[in-house]
């Protein structure tokens, strides 16, 4: 999963309306599809006065209640109108219908359109939002609510600027973004080490502005850094195993087109966070899940890989292995069930008291790699959870590592 930007948004700490729109946003990002709603009787006996009570916005049972009715009547949409999985965006789209459809009083409607819109914007993007964003501005009079996502939106935008997109790949109505960095003494005709990021999400959200940070960094050391948009649950409607595919596609882009886009095509290092490095250890493990159509005779495997705090068994993940099993079992797409040797040189670093990618598995991806003669070095970051990089401390360790590790490849010589 991936951390809510709410927790350092830029929010009024002495407004209780603005604490409680973070504890919803994060709770919208972060539980979202994991758990099925329970169905039977969700909302059918809920009655209008209730749910357009504007003095219970602020209360937990009443906040759960809603939660749980908007995100059962969006499902229950999405499965019964298919033509609403060829939209982008499609679980928020949906979200702010069923908020228009269901609330009446003008309060409780601009709280929960202020809510998904928000959390939109934060942890999916505003890449084709225009009808969701056209929704909230013609039903939202809430000022401050609309002053809070025009700035949200215009910081997004703002954010995609000065560097340089390019769609890496197009799969049905989906064009999918590659955002490249490159080093400011960068010059036409070289071929750099390269860095390709892949943001987290749990396979269901995320947004390639999440990796910006980082590319930014590993620019200023001399890297082509590529940031990648792949598709996700929330947003495409799709399973684990085509964010899979679009992984291997990136990699395969970039190394064919390694001359246009000035990089080295056998340096090429993967780094992912969470689900992005089940993401990264899967290109580089499976010979299945290749795109139909692209030429294959171009290898999706890394030269070298990063991963940080990693999903390494999502055999553990009952969301997951729900959306696979299928077509695949999870054990065919698990990488603690397929290292054999080959594999790249590989850089480890996890929080000892991660919950959510627990640590254990970390250490067993590392035992296996090492068992079986790759090269897989494994940073511990003594007492840290699976968000670690909100501590300075850790986020310097974390770092250090990983430049250590490129700097032993001879990546970040040839600045």
């Amino acid at each position: 999963m991936t951390a809510s930007k709410a927790l350092c948004g830029r929010i009024r700490a002495d407004s209780l309306y603005w604490l409680v729109i973070i504890a919803i946003g994060f709770a919208l990002s972060c539980s979202s599809q994991n758990k099925e709603p329970q169905r039977a009787n969700t909302y059918s006996s809920l009655d209008s006065k209730y749910l357009n009570d504007s003095t219970l916005v602020f209360d937990k049972q009443y906040q759960a209640t809603v939660f749980s009715l908007i995100r059962s009547k969006t499902l229950d949409l999405l499965s019964s109108d298919t033509s609403l999985r060829t939209m982008d965006n499609q679980w928020n789209l949906v979200r702010v219908k069923v908020i228009l459809e269901t609330f009446t009083d003008q309060a409780v409607r601009n709280f929960w359109l202020h809510v998904v819109v928000k959390d939109q914007i934060e942890n999916y993007g505003v890449k084709n939002t225009d009808s969701i964003l056209k929704l909230f501005y013609e039903h939202s009079n809430d000022s401050a609510s609309v002053h809070e996502i025009r700035e949200l939106y215009n910081d997004d935008v703002q954010e995609r600027k000065g560097h340089t997109i390019a769609v890496y790949k197009t799969v049905g109505p989906f064009a999918l973004d590659a955002h490249i960095f490159y080093p400011d003494n960068f010059q036409k005709g070289q071929q750099r080490p390269a860095i390709i990021l892949f943001h987290g999400g749990s396979w269901y959200q995320g947004k390639p502005e999440w990796m910006f940070g980082s590319c930014k960094r590993y620019a200023s050391l001399g890297m082509v850094a590529i940031a990648v948009e792949y598709r996700v649950y929330d947003r495409h409607g799709v399973a684990p195993l085509e964010c899979i595919s679009d992984a291997k596609s990136a990699i395969r882009w970039a190394r064919k087109n390694a001359l246009d886009l000035g990089l080295n095509p056998n340096e090429i290092v993967a780094s992912g966070f969470s689900a992005g490095g089940h993401l990264v250890a899967c290109a580089a493990m499976l010979n299945i899940l290749d795109e139909p159509g692209e030429d294959t005779t171009i290898s999706s495997k890394p030269n070298a890989m990063i991963f940080s705090s990693s999903c390494f068994d999502p055999t553990l993940d009952q969301w997951f292995v729900k959306q696979v099993e299928t077509r695949y079992p999870a054990k065919g797409i698990s990488p603690n069930h397929l290292v054999r040797s080959g594999l790249p040189p590989s850089l480890v670093v996890h929080g000892t008291d991660d919950r959510m990618c627990p640590f254990r598995t970390a250490e067993t991806f590392v035992s296996e790699m090492t068992t079986a003669g790759n090269k897989c070095e494994f940073h511990r970051l003594r007492g840290a959870t699976h968000f670690y990089f909100f501590e300075k401390k850790y986020r310097d360790e974390a770092i250090q590592s990983e430049e250590t590790f490129l700097a032993s490849l001879g990546f970040l010589s040839k600045n």
